[in-house]
């Protein structure tokens, strides 16, 4: 952690600067020049075409290029603000918790995105209250079969996302079935019967209100 020294004097993590420093166009420009430094060590491609970018912006290249330019040059930036303020420690401890929310950053692309929200529109009307804890219970038979020991149940977001992951992996599916009492078809035709079957409802209530 950073050390207090007095009052507002803040000892920075990088050798001859302080707080105030900060505030100096001209110590700001030495601290640059350490970063650049520290980049063209790192990783010297990157820096050669981040260079070449600073001196020629007007240069002809597409989005994707600038974009993919500048997430790779912000994860350099981020390590060496993490030095300069002695945060490393916990910054580190920030990047492995949001690196455990993964599953549900996946889930939310590659089931909700790609795979709910392209049909909603097929869903007329709300889902009948007395309805919720069927489907909340065929979830989480899901969410149980496709568990392991190390699973935690604490974070229903992150378990139910760990669990679609799984069962939307063909390979890891295919080895899960085999290791089920009772095989996981089973549970998904469940699933899809009674979503087929409050889809119905809501189509005829739809047509009744017509």
């Amino acid at each position: 952690m950073t050390k207090i020294l007095s009052g507002t004097e803040l000892r920075l993590g990088i050798d001859g600067f302080d707080y105030s420093h900060l505030f100096r166009p001209d110590r700001l420009k030495d601290l640059f020049g350490i970063f650049d430094q520290s980049l063209a060590t790192e990783n010297p491609e990157l820096f050669a075409r981040w260079s070449a970018y600073r001196s020629n912006s007007g240069e002809v290249r597409t989005s994707i290029e600038i974009s993919a330019l500048l997430i790779a040059v912000s994860g350099h930036v981020s390590r060496f603000v993490s030095r300069l303020f002695g945060i490393e420690e916990e910054a580190a401890a920030l990047a492995a918790a949001t690196a455990d929310q993964e599953p549900v950053f996946r889930f939310k692309v590659d089931f909700v995105r790609r795979r709910v929200l392209p049909n909603l529109n097929k869903i007329q009307a709300s889902v009948a209250p007395d309805a919720i804890p069927t489907l909340e219970d065929a979830v989480s038979r899901l969410r149980r079969a496709a568990s392991d020991a190390s699973d935690s149940h604490a974070d229903l977001e992150l378990a139910t996302a760990k669990a679609a992951a799984k069962l939307l992996d063909p390979k890891a599916r295919e080895v899960r079935v085999k290791q089920l009492d009772a095989p996981l078809d089973s549970l998904f035709k469940e699933l899809q019967q009674r979503l087929d079957s409050l889809l119905t409802a809501a189509q005829r209530q739809s047509s009744a209100g017509k």
